[in-house]
């Protein structure tokens, strides 16, 4: 296979396929300077092995600001946008990470989820009723993006009757968020938009809250609040930042697992006659092609990893996805394999540890559960001269569109 000299996870072909390119720099170069993410750098470094993306997880060597005061993650003039996601909990370090994550822990934690499964279930059954008699569906909009928005939203305490509303908001803010082209001023000038209606419509919903709270996580930390644990600001742009999380990773973990089993039908058809574990399949799936493939941080300390001398104000780039795929840590690992002894690092580590990894799993298992129906008794529409279509990110990585058509007998 012939590469650019310095890997670029902003190519489409990257983005479509990874993990070739992943293999490659893996095999030749795990610790690589390449294209840079941001103007005022020369170069960023990309991991590509398990073990080194382990250890800068776990590290506290590295942090998720930039410790160089030139380098800008938002131009200037985006007021709304730069103001809130700066105090958003993923871009957080200790000690302001620490005080905002203990306040959304609870929330989201395995105990607190438990009353959850019974409304995913319903939410899920719900929307395969409205598909499943469809010559043709359109998985992403009709299923994998409806299911996380309308839970996130019960989680929050909001109404789900704004999701489409929502859906075009959070598209926007994601592209600015963690998009890796950042010179693209139309991206941020879109987000500056929804950012100044999501905090309008945040203000109102905190408004009318304060004086009647709920079981739910806007109340939470609208009593966190009171305890002087957050302030308005930090309490309405991580409202923000859940609500527009929450779904993103949920929609590509569902969206390219149903593709994955689909083009794996074998597999599926061995794990429906010996196992029905659905929790170890999501799993795995996790593993195989994880919603998030890259995640960034910024060296505080020169160090050394790999043979390769990294300075201090750094940034480096942990490809998520290419560390489960990596063949030391795990065999055949191009191949669906249950029960794997080795843990993925989909959710990356640490004190970053993703806060709504439990939600998703839980999410991923009571979905799977129920798409039996669409992954024996659809596939690709093929008639279509584009059954797929892609984000343009390799951070949050998956379809925007993803067309499936029934065929005429089952496959399985």
């Amino acid at each position: 296979m012939i590469i650019d000299t310095l890997f670029n996870p902003k190519l489409p072909s990257v983005i479509e396929d990874p993990y070739k390119y992943y293999e490659q720099y893996r095999n030749t170069d795990p610790v690589h300077f390449g294209v840079s993410l941001h103007k005022e750098l020369e170069g960023t470094w990309y991991l590509f092995n398990y073990k080194d993306i382990n250890q800068v997880l776990k590290s506290k060597n590295f942090v998720r600001t930039p410790p160089r005061e030139e380098i800008e993650l938002v131009p200037p003039i985006y007021r709304s946008f730069k103001s809130v996601i700066s105090k958003w909990l993923v871009f957080q370090d200790p000690p302001e990470h620490t005080r905002i994550r203990s306040v959304l822990n609870n929330a989201f934690s395995g105990r607190s989820l438990k009353n959850m499964e019974a409304i995913i279930e319903s939410i899920t059954l719900e929307l395969l009723e409205k598909i499943e008699q469809k010559n043709e569906i359109e998985f992403i909009s009709e299923f994998a993006l409806p299911l996380p928005i309308r839970v996130i939203c019960k989680i929050l305490g909001i109404s789900s009757e704004d999701s489409s509303k929502f859906e075009e908001l959070s598209l926007a803010l994601l592209a600015a968020s963690f998009s890796v082209d950042r010179k693209n001023e139309d991206v941020f000038a879109l987000a500056e938009k929804s950012m100044q209606e999501f905090i309008e419509y945040f203000t109102d919903v905190i408004s009318k809250k304060a004086n009647n709270l709920e079981d739910d996580l806007i109340s939470l930390m609208i009593e966190s609040g009171i305890d002087d644990k957050l302030n308005k600001e930090e309490i309405i742009s991580n409202c923000i930042h859940i609500l527009n999380a929450g779904f993103e990773t949920t929609i590509n973990l569902i969206a390219k697992g149903t593709h994955a089993l689909q083009s794996n039908r074998k597999f599926y058809v061995d794990f429906k006659k010996e196992s029905n574990d659905y929790k170890a399949l999501a799993e795995e799936l996790l593993r195989y092609d994880n919603p998030v493939q890259m995640v960034t941080r910024w060296v505080t300390e020169t160090f050394s990893i790999s043979g390769k001398t990294i300075e201090k104000g750094s940034q480096i780039a942990l490809m998520l996805g290419a560390s489960n795929r990596d063949s030391q840590i795990f065999e055949n690992p191009d191949t669906l394999v249950l029960h794997r002894k080795k843990m993925h690092l989909s959710f990356g580590g640490g004190i970053h540890y993703c806060l709504g990894s439990a939600l998703a799993r839980l999410e991923a298992k009571v979905a799977f559960r129920h798409l039996d129906t669409i992954i024996v008794n659809y596939e690709l529409d093929d008639k279509r001269d584009k059954a797929i279509v892609w984000g343009n990110s390799i951070v949050f990585h998956g379809f925007r569109e993803l067309w499936l058509r029934k065929i005429d007998r089952q496959v399985l």
